[in-house]
């Protein structure tokens, strides 16, 4: 599951966020994000938190501009006891419009991710500018032409997290690098714009 700005998203906005973190976040976005996300507030017409934790296993978080997602958060899935109706967090890289995802798999960011033994989870939408005139943006197909060919492991994004749940990942995420992950997160967001 993948949140977006949504009523019904669980644990958004300034809720995303923890302690000073959260206080940042509030104060950078001057609360216009307070009170608009419901999805984890029992009795109110969004919820569905119950739904959440008993149906579904993973749901994506923070995105940063490093295409190598679990050298951004090596505990991924990671389980946040604050959140509970969350069973597994997740975060990926944002390739949320063309420009962003070329940008994300250039040939050096590719070589980089197969240097460091690494695993990207990229998101994107693709609607967002990858078709102009009826034609299928050049660099977004070189650059996917040259991915592929790697000897890469490409599979769908809950089969990669049940394989790091196998290989020690699926714990308690501790706060201290809960934290400094937010804090790198919101540090993005504001600088960035990422999502």
């Amino acid at each position: 599951m993948a949140n977006h700005y949504n009523g019904d998203a669980l644990y958004w906005g300034p809720e995303r966020l923890g302690g000073l973190n959260r206080v940042l976040y509030q104060v950078a976005t001057l609360g216009r994000t307070r009170n608009r996300h419901f999805g984890e507030r029992a009795g109110h017409s969004s919820f569905w938190g119950d739904l959440c934790r008993d149906r579904i296993r993973y749901c994506r978080n923070f995105v940063f501009g490093e295409l190598n997602t679990l050298k951004v958060c090596p505990w991924m899935p990671y389980h946040d006891p604050a959140r509970p109706f969350v069973n597994y967090w997740y975060a990926s890289a944002d390739g949320g419009n063309c420009k962003a995802f070329v940008e994300r798999v250039s040939e050096q960011a590719q070589d980089r991710l197969e240097e460091e033994g690494g695993a990207a989870i990229l998101y994107t939408h693709f609607a967002h500018g990858y078709c102009k005139n009826g034609s299928l943006d050049p660099q977004f197909q070189q650059l996917t032409r040259r991915l592929s060919q790697k000897n890469g492991w490409f599979v769908p994004v809950a089969e990669l997290l049940r394989f790091l749940e196998t290989q020690g990942n699926g714990q308690t995420i501790p706060p201290s690098d809960l934290s400094a992950m937010e804090r790198r997160w919101l540090w993005a967001k504001l600088f960035q714009g990422t999502s």
